[in-house]
């Protein structure tokens, strides 16, 4: 097996199929399906290792050439005495899961997996003659056939044949991009450094424009777009042959490119020499972003607040809008800071897969704007490249000037605007987030979802990537509100920092429903976590962490909505346990600021200015706990090597001089910056040498008289246990546990003396064993367990679940979901709701075909928009289900909107009618 080392193509060379075995093979794939056209001959490719030539490479569209979505089966004569195994390690660069491989008057088939990153051959056939090879593909038939590969590859069918049911085209295609793409990009950077020596007279956005549209040519040319004889000859192609031969296929893309021949063909031909080293065939999309790197340095990335959007992240956002439920002509999807493309190239998909927009020009449909105009130009290029066709709109303005947007209300507004957020305001903030008075922190994206909000149309549906602090900041109150009273929010996904390269913030995805003036219903929102062990699942099959529900915003008549926090209309999407959960839990508890007193430790500060206390007469020495990381580097001990000496209250800005008794005692210190992500989060501990500590930690200080047995011991127990360690993880917003956090943390009522002196016994005990670097003991961690877990009152699922967050560093999960055998649900049922209880976690449902309404647990799969009264939806059930009329028990799989819900009786007629036609065409064109 190959792993994603390069692998060598020094002996892979290239000799045509004798012209039997090549009437065979072309013969066997047009019975699968796959179109003539589509079927391209000597077929150039650039890979890791080098270039390579195919025999054959058949697309699973007849037009598009994008490899990572459409190559479906290569073709390769061998002749050099590589083993086959070998050779389909290195075809496999090309995203296609099949191969077809001739050796002397023999084929061989083989399809390609993926496993932990290492190309897996997979042998479907051996010593196949030219007679049998048609009938060894038609075993295959089902899964070879172009739409089902099409299917596969973006994540919206798996393959049926039980050889390929492991088979994961989508990774294999994302493995590709990874071995391609620092060839394919770094050429382009060496391209457009020419350029810019070559012509340092040109602005900069005229060169990076030039170059982005002579990569383009090359692409289209090489992956045969423009036409075959183009393909075979490129290598030998001068600059203006090409860009007369794309100006012709695409004039709007390249209709202006003749005004750079007549007045710097010369200052071209270095670059254009560059770039034609290498075969681009294997270019995708998903590479465009790569491109704006290289273009651009980290800092300008950086200051602009653009963050790449992955093209599998965009899809599973667009498949989670109900499209379905807008009439065509609504349909328009729209991104403001579209990037490279990528919500725009998802759009494309989404709407091309729906019966009632075979009709429609899906340029009408899609509308794209960046601020930056060679951000814009690769929008432009990745649609030319995913669809072959030319003529998008894309506008390179201001979202907030854009002319398009303020005279049309489109039925859908997508993105992933610029994230930005300083107390300071920054210039290139000063006129995104004016404040007046007191300044407060801006956060750029707010403004972009406000402008969502205002344009989308009654009906229509935002999805928007965000800030994970939007929900709670108090940046954005304005925009919350706005939201919440304007809009019914029906998702919530909250994404690991990681998800995108450079970004130092924790996204989240918003989905919501504009209603029509302010609602008075409320609904529940369905809330989802994807961590960072949980990816790779995410990326191939959709998988979440976690799954929940919030019972959503109480919305009296005076419009006024009340939630927790209604000063700035915070939004909890609580995911670890549904709010409902954590209601029945905090019966039995009160809040921590009940039984202590709360603060945030000392601010040195760094302006002198600001430092209020230099001629303060008593003056004297404290030793300050500063660094977090180095102060509690592990569970119930502090270093205390780590502190340092300093003059208080002099040296600090704010020294808390209200507290100052407190700071020189015994204390109970937490750590106030954890990471946002789920493991252990909750890190309390007894200070016990009267040190002061800095603002990353909070102090908390036991009142006896509230609860004279509340030891602080015991009281950091608490702190420390499960409950509160989820409770902190489910609220953090980003890295700094806030006071309302902290203080709502629940403390058990239900907690005896006996209790609270066992629990103040078990934590001295792990105190020792801790500072002495020993194991702790493990019958004090059980004490602890044993009387938190009752006093609190915890099923086994609920005390699982709460552990499994507190154990997610040394034990990752991939979900927390219940993942029942879906595949047997291959039955279509349709559909509508009638009623959402949240609190008790059921819907009811109108099942077509059945008795009466059934009642059952919502499911994690269900999604944010069906979990309304009267959604009409589809979905797969097993068939004994169906036969029983009943779903006692019921697994489900794949819920989708129900299709022409805005049509009545005759235009359903006509649409069915419409369906049967293009039906039968297509038949016949096979």
């Amino acid at each position: 097996m190959l792993s994603q080392a390069a692998p060598s193509h020094e002996r892979l060379g290239f000799a045509p199929l004798p012209d039997n075995a090549r009437q065979a093979v072309y013969d066997s794939l047009t019975a699968c399906g796959f179109a003539h056209e589509a079927i391209l001959e000597s077929y150039n490719f650039t890979g890791r290792g080098g270039d390579f030539t195919l025999n054959m490479l058949a697309f699973a569209d007849r037009v598009r050439r994008n490899p990572a979505e459409y190559a479906g089966c290569t073709v390769y004569n061998a002749t050099n005495g590589l083993p086959d195994r070998e050779i389909v390690s290195v075809l496999a660069q090309t995203a296609a899961p099949f191969h077809i491989i001739h050796r002397e008057d023999r084929f061989s088939f083989w399809a390609t997996t993926l496993e932990q990153n290492t190309i897996n051959p997979i042998d479907l056939g051996a010593e196949i003659s030219y007679a049998q090879l048609s009938q060894v593909l038609q075993e295959y038939k089902i899964d070879l056939a172009p739409d089902q590969i099409v299917s596969v590859k973006q994540g919206r069918s798996q393959f049926a044949h039980p050889h390929l049911r492991d088979l994961e085209p989508l990774q294999l295609a994302l493995w590709a991009i990874d071995v391609t793409r620092d060839t394919l990009v770094d050429t382009f950077g060496r391209a457009v450094t020419q350029l810019r020596a070559d012509m340092n007279d040109r602005p900069d956005p005229e060169i990076t424009g030039l170059a982005i549209r002579m990569l383009g040519a090359m692409i289209l040319a090489d992956t045969g777009a423009l036409d075959a004889s183009m393909r075979q000859r490129r290598s030998d192609l001068s600059f203006d042959q090409l860009l007369l031969g794309a100006a012709r296929k695409y004039p709007t893309y390249f209709g202006d490119m003749h005004l750079f021949l007549e007045r710097d063909y010369r200052r071209i031909e270095r670059a254009y020499d560059i770039l034609r080293r290498i075969y681009y065939s294997g270019f995708v999309p998903d590479m465009l972003s790569a491109l704006y790197t290289k273009a651009y340095g980290k800092e300008k990335r950086k200051k602009l607040g653009f963050y790449d959007t992955p093209l599998y992240l965009t899809r599973r956002i667009l498949h989670n809008i109900p499209v379905e439920f807008l009439p065509p002509k609504q349909r328009i999807v729209v991104d403001m800071t579209c990037g490279w493309g990528s919500f725009l190239i998802a759009g494309v998909e989404r709407l091309s897969q729906l019966s009632d927009m075979r009709d429609q020009s899906l340029r009408d449909h899609i509308i794209g704007n960046d601020i930056d105009i060679f951000t814009a130009q690769l929008a432009g290029l990745g649609l030319l490249l995913a669809t072959s066709e030319d003529s998008w709109h894309i506008d390179h303005e201001d979202a907030r000037q854009w002319s398009w947007i303020d005279m049309h209300t489109p039925g859908i507004i997508v993105g992933n605007p610029p994230f930005r957020g300083r107390r300071d305001q920054p210039e290139s903030l000063e006129d995104l987030m004016p404040t007046k008075g007191k300044r407060t922190r801006v956060e750029a994206a707010n403004a972009y979802l406000d402008l969502a909000i205002r344009n989308v149309r009654t009906g229509g549906y935002i999805a928007m990537i965000m800030p994970q602090s939007f929900l709670v900041a108090e940046a954005g109150p304005d925009v919350r509100r706005n939201l919440l009273e304007s809009c019914d929010v029906t998702e919530i996904w909250e994404l690991p920092g990681r998800m995108f390269p450079d970004a130092k913030v924790q996204p989240i995805v918003l989905f919501a429903r504009k209603e029509s003036g302010k609602r008075k219903t409320v609904f529940p929102i369905r809330t989802r976590n994807v961590q960072k062990s949980t990816i790779e699942a995410f990326k191939k099959s959709g998988i979440f962490t976690a799954s929940n529900i919030a019972s959503g915003f109480s919305i009296p008549e005076d419009g006024d909505i009340k939630t927790s926090a209604k000063e700035t209309y915070r939004i909890d999407a609580p995911v670890i346990l549904s709010d409902v959960d954590w209601h029945t839990l905090r019966q039995r508890c009160r809040n921590l600021a009940e039984y202590a007193t709360i603060f945030p430790g000392t601010i040195r500060g760094k302006k002198k200015e600001n430092k209020r206390w230099l001629d303060d007469p008593e003056q004297r020495e404290v030793l300050w706990l500063t660094n977090a990381l180095k102060t509690v580097p592990g569970l119930w001990h502090i270093n205390y090597r780590a502190a340092i000496s300093k003059t208080y209250p002099r040296d600090f800005e704010e020294p808390r001089l209200e507290y100052q008794d407190i700071l020189d005692s015994e204390k109970i210190i937490m750590v106030a910056k954890p990471n946002p992500s789920w493991g252990r989060r909750a890190k309390a501990v007894v200070e016990r040498q009267g040190y002061h500590v800095s603002h990353s930690f909070w102090v908390v200080w036991p009142d006896e008289k509230t609860n004279p047995y509340l030891s602080k011991e015991a009281l950091t127990a608490i702190m420390n246990w499960h409950v509160s360690n989820a409770w902190i993880a489910e609220y953090l917003n980003y890295p700094w546990i806030e006071r309302r956090i902290i203080e709502t943390i629940p403390i058990p009522r239900d907690l005896s003396p006996d209790d609270c002196l066992a629990l103040t016994d078990a934590v001295r005990a792990i105190e020792r064993a801790a500072y002495a670097h020993q194991r702790l003991p493990e019958d004090s961690v059980q004490s602890i367990d044993t009387i938190l877990r009752r006093a609190y009152d915890l099923d086994d699922a609920t005390y699982a679940r709460l552990r499994a967050i507190s154990e997610w560093d040394e034990h990752p999960h991939i979900t927390l979901d219940p993942q029942p055998d879906r595949s047997v649900a291959d039955y279509i049922i349709s559909g509508i709701v009638e009623e959402v209880q949240a609190e008790k976690g059921v819907v009811s449902l109108w099942i077509s075909g059945f008795d009466d309404a059934q009642t059952v647990p919502i499911d994690p799969l269900m999604p944010g928009w069906m979990l309304r009264p009267e959604t009409p939806f589809r979905a797969k059930i097993p068939f004994v289900h169906k036969r029983k009329r009943s779903l006692e028990g019921v697994v489900w799989n794949s819920f989708a909107p129900q299709q022409h819900t805005y049509q009545n009786e005759d235009e359903l007629v006509q649409e069915l009618a419409r369906i049967f036609a293009f039906a039968e065409n297509k038949t016949d064109d096979v």
